[in-house]
């Protein structure tokens, strides 16, 4: 799921399954939601190329593992500067969720 306010992509998100998604919606949700209230919006619509650019970015960033775990499985975090924060939490090295956020 990818969301974009404007032209501005804000948000990536990939589960693993659709159970995972229902899990999140309705926080993921209302996060956009207010997210959406406080930003200028410029006009016009993101594309797929913005979004695949995003994912680029994310995956070209150094990934450290979280050190102390919480819960089961592995947590990893990469961010570039202060704009770009990405997160992925795997369980027995399989991907179950993975978020790449884009501060205003």
């Amino acid at each position: 799921m990818a969301v974009a306010i404007g032209k501005k992509i804000v948000a990536v998100d990939m589960f693993d399954k659709a159970p995972t998604c229902k899990k999140v919606w309705q926080r993921l949700m209302s996060g956009y939601a207010l997210d959406a209230l406080e930003e200028q919006v410029d006009q016009g619509l993101a594309s797929l190329d913005d979004v695949e650019r995003l994912l680029g970015t994310a995956n070209s960033l150094p990934w450290e593992k979280t050190d102390p775990q919480i819960g089961e499985g592995e947590e990893y975090r990469a961010q570039q500067g202060e704009e770009v924060h990405a997160s992925a939490l795997a369980f027995h090295d399989a991907p179950v969720h993975f978020s790449v956020v884009v501060a205003g």
